[in-house]
């Protein structure tokens, strides 16, 4: 599953068992490799992995896995992922299933994939209900279920997962794994939308264009065909020429003048 999201493990993870002074080692640890000194991130690290602390065993593995203050290793990243894992610490549980998503450091297995991503999204860990939903949905290492698929993304989702938020309002959309509601498609795809999501910018525009589930508006479709491409969208541009030809000089200014002040509200002010 090539689409896998990776955390980044390089932030600051607790341990509520851990002890003031362990949590200080760490955190030294934590402040070298943010300030790239990797060698001296490693000599805080290694002791407490040795003592089988799941954040520095991940943390660890992490080094490894990138090749950072150590030789690239993804064999021994993903044994420090393993350890940390089956102590039931989940950012290693997700980095351990993307290694077997990707086939990395171990034989590429989407089954064992979606059992690590299962149980750390069980857990609340936001990017393993979003991928754990993308094998659901392709049936990758798990049987096909477009029910489940939903469910996963729902839980990353209402976590403001803009992707998973974008996938629930496709399905609401098209029926799948929920009963069809435009209204909910609309709703899903606007919360990944105010979070910059391009595709979802562009469906805002095409219901807005159709005036499929919301009253017919050229100037707020095309501010949405806009918004996208300023995020990179390669659909945008067709769906704003379709619209602008449908509009007045003045009706484009004005909606020119709607998507910059959406983009300075931080997408506080849409219409």
């Amino acid at each position: 599953m090539r689409y896998a999201f990776r955390t980044i493990v390089l932030l600051s993870f607790f341990l509520q068992s851990w002890t003031a002074a362990t949590a200080q080692d760490f955190d030294r640890g934590m402040t070298a490799a943010l300030n790239g000194d990797f060698d001296s991130a490693l000599q805080e690290w290694r002791p407490l992995a040795d003592q089988g602390d799941a954040q520095a065993l991940t943390s660890l593995g992490y080094l490894y896995e990138h090749g950072l203050g150590v030789t690239q290793n993804e064999t021994e990243a993903a044994d420090l992922y393993r350890l940390a894992a089956e102590k039931g610490f989940a950012n290693a549980q997700f980095n351990l299933a993307a290694m077997y998503d990707d086939g990395r450091g171990v034989a590429l297995d989407d089954k064992v994939a979606a059992s690590w991503y299962q149980r750390a999204g069980e857990q609340g860990h936001i990017s393993s209900q979003y991928n754990l939903g993308l094998m659901y949905k392709w049936g990758e290492g798990v049987e096909q279920s477009d029910e489940e698929a939903f469910k996963w993304h729902q839980q990353a989702a209402v976590q403001g997962h803009p992707r998973a938020q974008a996938s629930i309002g496709a399905m609401y959309d098209q029926g799948k794994g929920i009963g069809q509601n435009y209204s909910e498609a609309l709703s899903w795809h606007r919360q990944a939308a105010e979070r910059g999501h391009a595709p979802s910018q562009v469906y805002i525009g095409d219901m807005y264009a159709t005036g499929l589930g919301v009253p017919q508006d050229n100037s707020v479709a095309y501010m949405w065909y806009h918004l996208s491409i300023a995020n990179g969208s390669i659909d945008g541009p067709r769906g704003r020429k379709r619209v602008a030809d449908r509009m007045t000089p003045d009706e484009i200014s004005t909606a020119q003048a709607m998507a910059r002040g959406c983009l300075e509200s931080n997408y506080e002010k849409c219409q």
